[in-house]
């Protein structure tokens, strides 16, 4: 789909928005003025009573109100648009790059938290604040990739008050069979300074330098064996590279033959939004596929 088609359909979506919103504001207005002028003649209520009781019915009504505004109206259009600008839209731009391959795309699927807990690349939180979602597959040249987004949190208490806190948000990557790893035996993790803090996860086998100053400056290095490592020069450039590019901070695990790859950012590649224009998201859905193509590179 172009992005003449696609903004036809956003303008729509974001039309209905717009009418359900108006329609909303509509029916409280009317429901206030109905129950307040009820009310004045009403004698067997004072004052704060039946305003209290306005109230508490005004915003029942407007919530029922509200959910059929969008069932009808809005549901159907937003899933529209966000599902063409997901599969008709992202996945095309994709493989106009020429080294994106094979793609499958399931918007509602992910990874577990025991699978992502398994890669040891994110802290995973807590399970009631993990999600996983927009699970991408395919080749990148010929290493296969998988892209989930993924969400952790965790609970905090302030005084009495519990807390929500996140952690994590951003795109997760494993490529599996990477040539380059194909001699590595071991696990080495790699964490960014302003992350490694609050991370428990962390093996207490091997911390190593690598004798890259600016590398070890910014990173703390996790081995199982502190004398086979899979950070050559070349891939230690192109790590310091990709983390100045990509994000807040970034991580990376090999494990064997693949690499894991953590991007905490606050967008996901397949983020979309009704009331802004295709172009304006375009730009950003550009720099997203630029910083998946960098991770892939690093290991080409």
């Amino acid at each position: 789909m172009d992005d003449k088609g696609l903004e036809i359909l956003r303008k729509k979506a974001y039309g209905q928005y717009k009418k359900a919103m108006f329609l909303c504001g509509c029916f409280i207005l009317a429901s206030l003025m109905m129950f307040g002028r009820h009310g004045i003649h009403n004698e067997d209520y004072t004052l704060f009573e039946w305003g209290l009781f306005t109230l508490i019915i005004t915003a029942l009504l407007t919530v029922i109100f509200c959910c059929l505004c969008y069932l009808l109206l809005i549901r159907r259009a937003q899933e529209g648009f966000i599902r063409a600008y997901k599969e008709q839209y992202v996945l095309p731009l994709l493989m106009e790059n020429g080294r994106f391959q094979t793609l499958e795309y399931f918007p509602e699927s992910g990874l577990g938290y025991d699978e992502v807990a398994g890669l040891h690349v994110v802290d995973c939180g807590v399970k009631n604040h993990f999600s996983s979602t927009d699970r991408l597959t395919g080749y990148y040249g010929d290493i296969r990739f998988l892209l989930c987004n993924v969400n952790t949190g965790r609970t905090g208490k302030v005084g009495k008050i519990y807390t929500s806190d996140s952690i994590f948000h951003g795109p997760v990557i494993r490529f599996d069979n990477v040539p380059a790893l194909l001699g590595f035996q071991g696990t080495m993790r790699v964490f960014d300074n302003k992350y490694v803090a609050g991370f428990k996860d962390r093996p207490s086998a091997y911390k190593i330098k690598t004798g890259d100053p600016g590398f070890d400056g910014r990173f703390q290095v996790y081995a199982s064996d502190g004398d086979d490592t899979p950070l050559t020069p070349v891939l230690i450039e192109k790590m310091k590279a990709f983390a100045d590019k990509s994000g807040k901070w970034v991580s990376f695990t090999f494990s064997g033959s693949s690499a894991i790859v953590a991007v905490h950012r606050p967008r996901n590649l397949f983020d979309v939004f009704v009331d802004k224009p295709v172009s304006g998201q375009k730009a950003e859905l550009l720099k997203d596929i630029r910083m998946i193509q960098a991770a892939g590179e690093l290991f080409t």
